[in-house]
Formats: structure tokens, sequence, C-alpha cells
């Protein structure tokens, strides 16, 4: 994995960008973190906030996600 430095954004775990936190979010979230597609903002992924889009994202993503 390789990691991508990011701004700060409101809500990083709206992978989707519509406004909202739930399960279409999951697809777009591999994608950044597998393949780098950054599907709508270059700020969406950082679900750790530290600044990185990397494998520190995946169980704070799961706590936006499910929490």
């Amino acid at each position: 994995l390789e990691f991508r430095r990011v701004l700060f954004r409101s809500d990083p775990c709206d992978m989707n960008c519509d406004g909202a936190v739930n399960a279409f979010d999951i697809e777009p979230f591999l994608g950044i973190l597998f393949d780098g597609d950054i599907p709508c903002d270059s700020c969406t992924g950082d679900a750790n906030g530290d600044g990185n889009i990397d494998a520190f994202d995946i169980e704070p993503f799961l706590v936006c996600l499910f929490g």
C-alpha cells in the first residue's frame, strides 16, 4: 500500500461526496486505498485525520460507517 498526503475535509468518510456516509462509500474507499482512485475530492479517505490515506484509515472508516 502507498499513502497520499491530504488536506482536512469536513467528512472524510463520505467517499462518494453525496453528503451521506453509508454503504455507497465502501467501494470508493477501497478504490482510493488500493488503487489510488480518488472519486471526487482529494481530501476524502483520511478517516483518522493524520494527513495520509493508508491502512490506518480502515478502522476509523468502519467506525464512521457503522458507529
